[in-house]
């Protein structure tokens, strides 16, 4: 009503669908910082990053370092289910077994006992952890109590990048993930932290590269009150931001350069 032609977020996926209500009715797209893609089409762009690609490039190396029997522990829900799927078909490309897989619902020590089940059941020697640092933290310790002295090679996704968790805990020494480059993102961060006194979450940088991303697009003829020109956004030339070259695909979804 207030005349904006595009909006920036929302970041749960949760919350895409009641935006896009509203937005929809006025031709306004949507660059929202989820991951959840079945939320995406030609006017919802996702930016958040999705398992997909760190996940088959893991696994790649992983396979090249002689792993043969893979397992997932993957939490409910659509990440967990694009994880488990993306390992599935990284294994059909590349070679080997997927022999397990656990399921939990986050919260409260659920992943614990889903590494227990997997351990119960053996039979492998690399496991996919698709949760973030903490969480994966909890898992490693059931299965790899004696840190890198233990023989399942421990496989995570981008979630674990720039988490200080990761390198700290002994129990993920050996530990294998892809993720983007945090190079521009140490710089992001001693700027925010000079001016505002504290540390930015990892994923700030979404929100940091949309803005850029609207003023590149301004930069090439955007004018105030006129329509968004959403062609622009599936360009093949892409936009460069702090976490590297992505580009949006015409299914809203979003590639980051390798």
């Amino acid at each position: 009503a207030e005349g904006n032609k595009l909006i920036l977020g929302p970041l749960l996926g949760s919350n895409i669908r009641s935006v896009v209500a509203s937005a929809r009715a006025a031709d306004v797209p949507v660059i929202s910082f989820s991951n959840d893609i079945s939320a995406a089409g030609p006017d919802v762009f996702i930016m958040g990053q999705i398992p997909d690609q760190s996940i088959m490039r893991t696994i790649q190396y992983a396979r090249s370092k002689g792993a043969q029997r893979f397992a997932v522990i993957a939490p409910d829900g659509e990440y967990g289910a694009r994880a488990e799927n993306a390992m599935r078909q990284a294994v059909s490309a590349y070679g080997g077994e997927v022999v397990w897989t656990e399921r939990y619902a986050r919260g409260n020590t659920s992943i614990v006992s889903a590494a227990q089940r997997l351990k119960s059941h053996g039979g492998y020697d690399a496991v996919l952890i698709a949760d973030g640092a903490r969480l994966a933290a909890q898992a490693a310790g059931v299965l790899n109590p004696s840190g890198g002295g233990d023989k399942t090679r421990l496989l995570g996704t981008e979630l674990w990048s720039g988490e200080s968790a990761i390198p700290a805990a002994g129990v993920m020494q050996g530990a294998l993930f892809s993720a983007l480059s945090d190079a521009r993102y140490r710089r992001f961060s001693e700027s925010y932290r000079s001016r505002f006194g504290d540390s930015p979450y990892r994923i700030a940088t979404l929100g940091y590269d949309g803005v850029l991303l609207a003023l590149r697009v301004a930069g090439n003829g955007w004018q105030p009150g006129r329509p968004f020109p959403t062609g622009q956004l599936t360009d093949a030339g892409g936009f460069l931001g702090l976490d590297g070259a992505f580009r949006f695909s015409s299914d809203g979804t979003d590639e980051v350069a390798a």
